[in-house]
């Protein structure tokens, strides 16, 4: 019976993840507007001291089940932009061969602000 009990309450932890408030670590706008589709924040995290990443849907998509995400990935380290966006389309690639899902769009604004 001990091993069914907490088979449960793991599970019900699970589910809890999946309805805490999403935690906007970096304003960068909720919703953000992206070619002509509003992506509003539904799940962050801070896994590590120098990594935050908040994910945005598109209303009516789930993290169950979605056909679009908008990502905002912020690391601090010693790495260029440059550098940086040169390590994750190396990532991407490499998992392109076994995840025929894999898809990325690099968009590079041209604007000095």
């Amino acid at each position: 019976m001990k091993p069914i009990i907490t088979i449960i309450i793991s599970l019900l932890g699970c589910l809890g993840l999946y309805s805490q408030t999403a935690t906007e670590y970096f304003s960068v706008g909720d919703p953000i507007k992206y070619c002509g589709t509003e992506f509003s924040l539904v799940w962050s995290t801070h896994p590590q001291e120098n990594y935050y990443l908040q994910e945005y849907l598109p209303k009516g998509e789930s993290l169950d089940h979605y056909n679009q995400m908008f990502t905002v990935s912020v690391i601090f380290w010693d790495r260029t932009p440059r550098e940086e966006i040169q390590a994750k389309i190396a990532e991407l690639e490499q998992r392109k061969k076994t995840d025929s899902v894999t898809n990325y769009l690099v968009v590079e604004n041209s604007r000095v602000t």
